[in-house]
């Protein structure tokens, strides 16, 4: 297949120098995102259309499965997926996604492709909608009748337009399903379309949308498949918008970790910006930021870390994850802590690790200068302390 990405938007309403689509979501730029989802389908072509901050996004994506093409001007969603045009392949259908909306799950991409093969009917176009409590403002599907009420309640109705909201007649501000702008289109038809599309409209642009009436016209099947859930198909044009979709996949996130075992002292005060691989019976208090490739698992001779509230790029032998700054009287106990990053660390970089120390937490700093991390002395109450290596971890123990 064909994977087209439109990421050329300037993101007026996000009020910031930064391109919109490398606004960082659960620490990884929006783009990122729908990269990632889009290489997951193994296309044959992979294309971005860039345009404000072009430069900048190319930078912060330099991998060579990427073809480029610059939109200039930028005259709509149809203007942008004509700048692809001679980079794609005829001989694969093509998938248009935004890089704007970062968080459409490549299962849901699988089944729009299958309604994209026309149910046995020959190819067809397949767009992807939503149903919304409240559409105020999307292009509304407008479907036909059909006969049967089995039909219609599970959306058979053959797509025949997308009105926007400002043209709908009252009876179509009624429809509940919307167009998301996600679609799979025949590479050769969807050339032909493209080159008759028309900018005659109030803005002055080419709608990637008039390529729906267009089909009908050539009298080929237009159908649809909806997502999982709704805020699979939201974009992010603002600053709130942003932090609201970034709540929704930290809550998704966090139901999938309690789904494999881990205790969350709160769901909704936990954020993953990376990857997070846990074992069982691990406990997450609040507050906690997990950055990078993360691994909990937990010890037999220990079921609870006071752990530092970032934890970076590291693994962790232990059965809760608590933020610093939380005090809990406790019996004395041997020093132990855990180094809060991964062994294979350069030399001079600094290593956090938190002790239980007369029933109050301290933390402490360690510098490797120079040493190797599977064995650093230091001299401490005239005593030489020793940390070796214990598989992927550091445990430091005060000898008693």
């Amino acid at each position: 297949m064909n994977i087209v990405i439109l990421a050329a938007g300037m993101g007026k309403r996000m009020q910031s120098d930064l391109p919109k689509v490398l606004h960082p979501l659960a620490g990884k730029p929006m783009l990122g995102h729908v990269l990632a989802t889009s290489r997951a389908l193994q296309p044959q072509r992979l294309i971005v259309i860039h345009g404000h901050g072009g430069e900048a996004v190319q930078q912060a994506f330099p991998d060579e499965d990427i073809r480029w093409a610059p939109q200039v001007p930028q005259l709509g969603t149809g203007h942008a997926v004509m700048q692809a045009v001679p980079l794609l392949d005829e001989a694969y259908p093509t998938l248009i996604l935004y890089g704007d909306v970062p968080l459409t799950a490549a299962s849901t991409l699988r089944r729009l492709f299958a309604a994209a093969e026309g149910g046995g009917h020959g190819e067809a176009l397949a767009i992807l909608t939503v149903t919304l409590a409240d559409p105020n403002g999307y292009g509304r599907i407008v479907r036909a009748e059909v006969e049967t009420t089995d039909a219609q309640q599970e959306g058979r109705g053959r797509i025949l337009c997308i009105v926007e909201h400002k043209d709908a007649s009252e009876s179509e501000r009624l429809i509940k399903e919307v167009n998301t702008g996600i679609m799979v289109a025949p590479t050769a038809r969807l050339k032909k379309w493209l080159a008759a599309l028309s900018n005659d409209n109030a803005q002055g642009e080419y709608y990637l949308t008039d390529i729906v009436a267009m089909a009908c016209k050539d009298n080929m099947l237009v159908t649809s498949a909806q997502p999982e859930a709704e805020w699979e198909t939201l974009g992010i044009n603002s600053k709130q918008q942003l932090a609201e979709l970034e709540r929704a996949f930290q809550s998704l996130q966090a139901e999938q970790l309690m789904v494999k075992g881990a205790t969350l002292a709160d769901p909704k005060r936990i954020d993953i910006r990376g990857e997070l691989s846990i074992g069982r019976d691990v406990a997450i208090d609040v507050n906690c930021v997990f950055e990078g490739a993360v691994s909990l698992r937990p010890c037999a001779h220990r079921r609870e870390l006071r752990a530092a509230q970032r934890a970076d790029r590291c693994r962790y032998a232990c059965g809760s994850v608590q933020p610093s700054g939380r005090r809990q009287h406790r019996p004395r106990q041997p020093h132990r802590a855990v180094c809060a990053s991964t062994p294979r660390c350069r030399a001079g970089r600094r290593h956090a690790y938190r002790q239980l120390r007369g029933g109050e937490e301290q933390q402490h700093l360690l510098r490797l200068q120079g040493q190797s991390p599977q064995l650093y002395r230091r001299r401490h109450g005239g005593r030489t302390r020793q940390c070796r290596g214990r598989g992927d971890y550091l445990q430091l123990r005060r000898r008693q």
